[in-house]
């Protein structure tokens, strides 16, 4: 017998529960449910977190000028350039799909000079099964690749703790 219930599916074939967010006492807030990270067209094993950094970072300096009324305190900020463009995450390492194949490499990396090509990520935050937002981000380079701790407790489970470079972020949906 088929199941009745409504599946929400995105278009990476994960199911879940739909939301309607027409109906009263929705939630408003954003939430993380259905967030995806794509690299190559492929979903890339389990991401447990995902914290990008430095697209909001910029540097500023300040203008000071010596008059009657400012002696010494700041009068202007001057904007500068943008730094810090990186993402930190964790994954749950997937058996024969580590992450470098995941990526689309052959084999797995020896250590982080083997990562010979950029590649480009994507962020895919869903609102039920609807993309919502996209932010592609482009040039990506690893900067760490080390793994957690591993636990020998309840699945054992593998995971990475990941830092990658990028030369720029857009919203591509």
């Amino acid at each position: 017998m088929a199941d009745p219930t409504p599946f929400a599916v995105n278009s990476f074939g994960v199911k879940t529960l739909p939301i309607d967010f027409n109906q009263p006492g929705t939630p408003l807030s954003q939430l993380y449910h259905g967030g995806t990270v794509v690299v190559n067209s492929k979903i890339v094993g389990r991401i447990d977190s995902w914290q990008p950094a430095g697209a909001y970072n910029r540097d500023a300096t300040h203008v000071y000028e010596l008059n009657y009324n400012t002696f010494g305190k700041p009068v202007d900020a001057v904007p500068g350039v943008a730094r810090n463009f990186n993402v930190t995450y964790t994954r749950g390492e997937v058996w024969d799909q580590e992450l470098e194949i995941a990526l689309g490499y052959a084999n797995v990396w020896e250590d982080l000079t083997d990562q010979n090509y950029p590649f480009t990520a994507q962020e895919m935050l869903f609102k039920g099964d609807t993309v919502y937002r996209c932010w592609s981000y482009f040039g990506c380079w690893f900067t760490e690749k080390n793994p957690n701790a591993w636990e020998a407790e309840g699945d054992g489970k593998i995971k990475l703790n990941c830092n990658m470079i990028y030369v720029s972020r857009k919203r591509t949906t």
